[in-house]
């Protein structure tokens, strides 16, 4: 049946099923369809939304540290704090002690996905409906 060039596998010189199902090489030949799937406008259309993606910048201030996208952010400072003229002290910053980020104990870094979901504080709500009958 096989013989074992390389160990731990084995070659097979004749299948057995090649005569009911045939070896494949019917296969290898199969004209592949010259239309796209895909129209022209479509192809624009996921182009332009790929160049749009690529272009984005996910964003964090220094002063309040928020993180996300369009926080028009420039010299670490974004335009909410630009706008804060909070004085001596901007509202959202660490030395006003709103600071939103919770400091992570080096006991808790490197968990799972498992583990942080075993540990987070989760506040359920559940509709209860009485009914006669």
């Amino acid at each position: 049946l096989g013989s074992d060039d390389i160990e731990g596998i084995e070659t097979a010189e004749d299948d057995e099923f090649d005569a009911v199902f045939g070896d494949g090489s019917d296969l290898m030949n199969i004209d592949q369809p010259t239309d796209h799937v895909l129209s022209v406008r479509e192809e624009e259309l996921l182009k332009s939304l790929n160049e749009k993606l690529a272009a984005l910048k996910y964003e964090s201030c220094d002063i309040c540290c928020q993180e996300g996208f369009d926080l028009n952010v420039a010299d670490g400072i974004c335009s909410s704090c630009v706008a804060d003229k909070g004085d001596p002290v901007k509202k959202w910053s660490r030395e006003n002690f709103v600071h939103p980020a919770h400091e992570i104990p080096s006991c808790l870094k490197g968990l799972t996905d498992m583990e942080e979901m075993l540990i987070a504080r989760v506040k359920t709500y559940m509709q209860v409906r009485y009914t006669k009958g």
